[in-house]
């Protein structure tokens, strides 16, 4: 009879071999990691275990509920299009992300999305004994990054750019 659900030591083994691979995933990574700590955020009111189980609560925006001036001022239906902006604000930060936690974050570049002079960077974010992988990437041709932020929250995106018209060889010119 199969397993109808694993138990957590599987769960927890494939995060922990995901967050061995993102460490090893560069050379960079061998060498020393520096590590921050950031406290949990502070909220007025503090979100509640009883919001995060509510499904509609995930689609609100529990740190700026209200558009700000500069959003869209003249616009009518102004505060629905605050809302439709990021639409899985509280999701990404409260929910799967852990911007209202303790954190420590342990990296190439820590405190950042990308390496201040461009190319890979990792880290890991942990929360008690919770390790959530980041990686990002700038380069040439664009730039991406996949997994918990500097600020505990989840984000995933990617950047491509187009090649400029001085790196395209020009055709020659035909002779006729």
């Amino acid at each position: 009879m199969p397993l109808q659900n694993p138990p957590p030591r599987v769960a927890w083994c494939i995060v922990h071999r995901t967050t061995v691979l993102l460490f090893l995933l560069t050379s960079s990574a061998l060498h020393a990691a520096e590590t921050i700590t950031r406290p949990a955020s502070v909220h007025a009111p503090p979100i509640r275990a009883v919001q995060k189980w509510n499904p509609l609560w995930a689609f609100r925006n529990a740190d700026d509920p209200v558009p700000p001036a500069w959003y869209r001022p003249a616009a009518r239906n102004r505060a629905m299009l605050w809302r439709m902006r990021n639409p899985f604000h509280n999701f990404t930060h409260y929910i799967i992300g852990v911007s209202d936690k303790d954190i420590t974050r342990t990296g190439r570049h820590p405190g950042a999305v990308f390496a201040p002079g461009g190319g890979w960077n990792w880290a890991v974010t942990r929360h008690r004994w919770l390790p959530l992988p980041f990686v990002s990437f700038d380069g040439k041709r664009g730039r991406f990054y996949l997994g918990w932020r500097e600020s505990g929250n989840f984000g995933g995106k990617v950047n491509l750019t187009k090649r400029s018209s001085a790196t395209v060889p020009a055709k020659p010119a035909s002779r006729h």
